[in-house]
């Protein structure tokens, strides 16, 4: 097959109109993906709110969990790259780390195993997967171009995983962000070159392009752009500074403990799958626990937005919200490190919530109005994100994009500064620059769809 190169006279059109291209093509099809996701995630809701009312049937739906962990577990043992949250495989492949060897296979794979996740109510989300299969997109079309350019590879994987994200979350702006802060970095120097600028003109026009689609789908679909949209909170008075302050000391240490325990469960479950049977008994216990956990309470069932929303609503209370906290991190570990298609975003951002919920309440018995419960949470949870995946600056358009209030935005950087002051002193490393490493060392020891770039 005849390559092709650029023309140097016209690159930055050709790289606009590529990723113009890329964008409309992603945002159509991981909208659908987001819908259909939805979709069974409502469904799983139902499964578990009728056989938790049905207890006679109950051997049935346990019956149907097992049905599930099967199908999972073919589904990885097949095709491995289809395993796990997807944003550290989308990283490796827009850096160049991995080439696959079957771009379709592996995009199937990834939309059955995360169908199967959301089914069975694993505490795991659509955005992850979604970002991956942005970049697949990115990928494919790339190779269809037949254009031998590594930068203008690099550069509509991107604008693919931007789509990605767009898809699931709604956040243009932060998903720009996140896929140049995660996925590139520059100094001054570079900033001024070329190939950079082409970069971030393309992602960010190629993310628009993918918006827009999105955007029309949700409208003729009737269903939210912003998936998380928690406008309406009251905003602080800046006397409440020390609130901020407060959120970035508690969050930076509980960030460093939840990376750890989840990098922890990858690590020790990896050497129990190196036995064929046991790693699908653990696939077995993951859907299992789910379902068990789930049928008492059901809130705790799939990505854990629901609980995002009444933890907002104030409907928990303290001694709820602990034990809420504890199984979900759980959950989360244990779905996670069985290798499941899911991603761990949206529950980074639950976990964040959790946390914010107990120190509204905490704040709230000590004589804190409770109108800003709602504020106290959203600040959390853009703290933990920030710091748990060390993307400040993508935290920051994400609150903004999600609440609406650039008080609350001014607010949570002071929280973010003073959580990654913390969590950079004790050497915290990114969860998904963590689940990368380990992921590569994986497949490069056991074979897979992936050639390795070294």
């Amino acid at each position: 097959m005849i390559e092709h190169k650029l023309n140097p006279n016209n690159k930055l059109k050709e790289y606009i109109f590529y990723s113009i291209i890329t964008g409309l093509i992603t945002g159509f099809i991981l909208f659908f993906f987001r819908y259909f996701s939805s979709f069974l995630m409502e469904s799983s809701k139902d499964l578990y709110n009728y056989f938790s009312s049905n207890i006679n049937f109950v051997p049935l739906f346990f019956v149907i969990l097992f049905s599930l962990s099967i199908l999972m577990y073919f589904n990885i043992k097949h095709v491995r790259e289809s395993s796990g949250g997807g944003i550290a495989r989308s990283m490796a492949l827009i850096e160049g780390s991995i080439s696959l060897l079957n771009n379709l296979k592996v995009f199937i794979a990834t939309i059955i195993g995360s169908f199967l996740s959301f089914f069975g109510g694993l505490s795991l989300g659509a955005e992850g997967p979604s970002v991956f299969l942005g970049t697949l997109i990115g990928n494919g079309i790339f190779h269809n171009l037949n254009i031998s350019n590594h930068h203008f590879k690099r550069t509509i994987l991107t604008v693919g995983s931007v789509g990605g994200f767009v898809s699931a979350l709604g956040t243009p702006a932060s998903a720009i962000l996140f896929s140049i802060e995660e996925n590139h970095t520059f100094s001054i120097h570079d900033l001024k070159s070329k190939s950079t600028i082409y970069l971030i003109i393309s992602t960010i026009i190629g993310g628009l392009s993918a918006t827009f689609i999105v955007y029309l789908l949700c409208y003729f679909f009737d269903i939210n752009f912003i998936l998380l949209d928690l406008s309406g909170n009251p905003n602080f008075d800046l006397s409440y500074f020390y609130i901020p302050i407060i959120i970035g000391i508690l969050i930076a240490f509980l960030a460093l403990i939840y990376n750890f325990i989840i990098k922890n469960f990858i690590i020790f479950f990896l050497k129990l799958k190196s036995n064929k049977y046991l790693s699908f008994i653990l696939i077995v216990m993951a859907f299992f626990m789910s379902g068990i956990i789930g049928l008492l309470f059901i809130d705790t069932s799939g990505s854990g937005i629901d609980i995002i929303f009444h933890i907002l609503e104030f409907k928990y209370f303290l001694y709820i919200l602990i034990p809420i906290l504890l199984i979900k991190i759980f959950l989360i570990g244990f779905s996670t490190a069985t290798g499941s298609t899911g991603g761990l975003f949206l529950p980074m951002l639950l976990i964040g919530a959790i946390i914010g919920g107990i120190i509204a309440e905490i704040l709230i018995l000590g004589g804190l109005s409770d109108s800003y419960y709602g504020t106290i949470v959203i600040i959390s949870m853009i703290t933990f994100i920030a710091s748990s995946v060390r993307a400040p600056i993508t935290a920051f358009i994400f609150c903004f994009e999600i609440s609406g209030s650039f008080s609350t935005c001014l607010l949570s950087i002071l929280a973010i500064i003073i959580s990654l002051a913390i969590f950079n002193y004790f050497y915290g490393e990114s969860l998904n620059e963590s689940i990368l490493g380990i992921s590569l060392e994986r497949h490069n020891l056991d074979g897979s769809e992936y050639i390795y770039n070294k």
